[in-house]
């Protein structure tokens, strides 16, 4: 979702008025050239690799943020809608294109782009990491146990879109009892649940013979010494704080792990 008030219009634009600006793909505005990138590809997402010149007419947002100004192609416009904005918690500050989130009616949590960031990755001509090619080895099956409604929505759609099958938990109850019934390759866990705390849930993975060897990543706002340390000593893979969050970091762990 985009800020309405960072949306001058919306329309479509035909191969015919595409032109080329310092060899980037632009359009004409009024007279004026716009760079045009591609918003699933900035926003890495799986299949948002740009394809060849399109043959027909594709939907296009101009936005504006101070004095800058650029089109981005996407794949439809579905409307105008008023919502109520959440700022996003410690864990997800950082996490870049993403400047807040909200709850649509039917329950749905939706990030609210940053716009600033999305001009920033297609001036540089590319998005937060290259776009990925997710063969059916590289689906890993993640689990991740998160309390939080927000949180939980928009960490799993930062592993989706690194190319992870995610299945997820309101807690470390259902969690355990999730991994048990299935098949996981990495279990990524909030500390803080009702319940079962991610420290407990560890425990009980590292004393099933079936999970024992299962990687543990912990994401928390515990960041005492002696909380890291029980984290290790429960036998978590890795321990990443909340307040220092970075989603890079976080998927660079994950691939080590698996």
């Amino acid at each position: 979702m985009l800020p309405s008030r960072s949306v001058e219009r919306v329309g479509r634009v035909r191969p015919a008025q595409l032109v080329t600006l310092d060899g980037r793909e632009a359009i004409l505005d009024k007279g004026e050239p716009l760079l045009l990138a591609h918003l699933g590809e900035v926003l890495a997402l799986p299949g948002g690799e740009r394809r060849a010149a399109p043959a027909e007419a594709q939907h296009i947002a101009v936005l504006a943020s101070g004095e800058r100004r650029m089109a981005f192609a996407v794949d439809e416009v579905i409307g105008d809608q008023e919502v109520l904005v959440k700022p996003l918690g410690p864990p997800l500050r950082r996490v870049r294109h993403v400047a807040a989130a909200t709850v649509l009616g039917a329950g749905q949590v939706v990030p609210l782009l940053s716009v600033e960031d999305l001009m920033s990755s297609a001036a540089r001509g590319a998005g937060p990491r290259p776009p990925r090619t997710h063969s059916a080895a590289q689906r890993r099956s993640l689990m991740l146990a998160e309390d939080s409604v927000t949180t939980r929505t928009l960490l799993k759609e930062i592993l989706e879109s690194a190319g992870y099958q995610v299945s997820t938990a309101a807690d470390g109850v259902e969690a355990l009892n999730a991994l048990r019934a299935g098949r996981f390759d990495l279990l990524v866990s909030d500390v803080e649940m009702p319940r079962m705390d991610g420290f407990d849930l560890t425990s009980r993975l590292r004393a099933d013979p079936q999970l024992c060897e299962l990687p543990v990543v912990l994401v928390t706002a515990l960041e005492s010494r002696a909380d890291k340390e029980r984290g290790v000593d429960v036998g978590a893979n890795a321990y990443i704080v909340k307040s220092g969050f970075d989603p890079g970091r976080l998927l660079d762990i994950i691939r080590t792990l698996v």
